[in-house]
């Protein structure tokens, strides 16, 4: 699946970040960069419908986003805030049952074998039952990622996944995330202030002064 942008503007009354245009074929791991309140998180929300762009156009294999229902979206890319709250109330166990469209079962869905498996592979098994804010920080972001791998989506945007860990966790959602890529064939895209890992992706866009551009590690002011 090929994700694409078309002269895109992005923002609320005002544009944050225009002339954005890009082909992105799969898998592929990107760090997002660029100031606090520049319009990253606006741009990562209007990649999967949830903001609809000022001007220009986001496709999907060729595809207008405008032109395709939610679910239809949903099932291709998931936005995923750093804060719990978009989760709020619920366990991990119920995380996975509306990853599989089942939220009538909620209460008693009993987790697949795969579900099973990836949730003792990160270290949650004992936190099943556990509501998501409960969790600490490094745990919130791995069952947020398990909740996008059983969701069975492509295209996961990440906001802000390094906020407030330690470095251990950094570097646990960060191998993580370049597994899923190389692994999984996954495309994700991240949100950061942190540049610990960004040699390691496989681009870094920068947003400033309202635009957007590819750069090298080395021209990042660090």
């Amino acid at each position: 699946m090929k994700l694409s942008a078309k002269s895109l503007s992005v923002g609320y009354r005002d544009a944050l970040v225009s002339g954005i245009s890009f082909d992105l074929e799969m898998p592929s791991l990107i760090a997002l960069t660029g100031d606090n309140g520049i319009g990253k998180s606006t741009f990562l929300k209007t990649l999967c419908g949830l903001i609809k762009p000022q001007t220009g156009e986001v496709l999907y294999d060729d595809e207008n986003i405008q032109n395709v229902s939610a679910t239809e979206i949903s099932l291709a890319a998931i936005y995923l805030s750093g804060s719990k709250k978009i989760f709020d109330g619920l366990t991990i166990r119920e995380l996975m049952a509306l990853a599989e469209n089942k939220a009538t079962l909620l209460f008693s869905y009993e987790l697949s074998s795969a579900q099973s498996a990836l949730i003792k592979s990160f270290g949650l098994e004992q936190y099943t039952d556990t509501r998501v804010s409960m969790l600490s920080d490094g745990q919130y972001q791995l069952a947020a990622i398990a909740f996008a791998i059983s969701r069975g989506v492509d295209f996961i945007f990440l906001d802000e996944p390094f906020s407030f860990l330690d470095y251990k966790n950094k570097k646990i959602i960060f191998n993580l995330l370049r597994s899923l890529v190389n692994k999984q064939n996954k495309t994700i895209i991240f949100s950061t202030h942190d540049y610990a890992y960004l040699k390691q992706c496989d681009k870094i866009w920068m947003i400033e002064e309202k635009a957007m551009r590819e750069v090298g590690f080395d021209d990042l002011v660090i």
